[in-house]
């Protein structure tokens, strides 16, 4: 079984033509049923965004709210609150479900979160086989890709797997930001 639990997913061209276009998913969950993610890069729209604070009130602040995926799920944060942690993640992070916990998050706001609305899932051996077939490319994340406003998370995340490639098989020693610099 591969374990995907706390890596990214990075989605290929081959995904263009689908609701995963350029998404890049964190998976929070990989055990023997399925493979559980919500997707970094799909801002909310007005409708989601005022639901968020009809639960959370109108005085805090907002946080970064995405779509996390097509499938139903409950309302999902990862944060850096220890107080308001339910489970722990990888990177220092954790989940809130909870109302109280959202609540505390959104009015606290003293550490970047970000909440989503709706989950990405595969069923057992599906998310490996979509890797195999080349849909994803599966990373470790580094921490500037979470909490990120970045208008391109997906060319973001590309360059950190090229600048990996570069640094780790080809021994390049400096990268600069424009690889054509180089």
């Amino acid at each position: 079984m591969n374990d995907y639990f706390g890596k990214l997913l990075i989605a290929s061209p081959k995904l263009d033509a689908t609701p995963f276009c350029r998404s890049v998913i964190y998976v929070f969950q990989d055990n023997d049923n399925a493979t559980v993610g919500v997707i970094l890069n799909r801002p909310a729209d007005n409708q989601v965004q005022e639901a968020w604070r009809g639960m959370v009130g109108s005085h805090s602040s907002d946080g970064l709210l995405s779509i996390g995926g097509p499938l139903a799920g409950p309302v999902f944060a990862i944060h850096c609150e220890q107080e308001a942690g339910e489970a722990v993640l990888p990177n220092g992070f954790f989940t809130a479900t909870k109302e109280q916990n959202l609540q505390f998050i959104a009015k606290n706001h003293a550490h970047p979160y970000q909440v989503f609305f709706g989950l990405s899932g595969w069923q057992k051996g599906q998310l490996a086989q979509e890797i195999a077939n080349g849909n994803w490319l599966a990373a470790e994340p580094e921490n500037e890709i979470f909490f990120s406003n970045e208008c391109d998370l997906w060319t973001k995340a590309i360059r950190m797997i090229e600048n990996r490639f570069l640094k780790n098989v080809l021994n390049v020693k400096h990268i600069p930001p424009n690889i054509l610099d180089n």
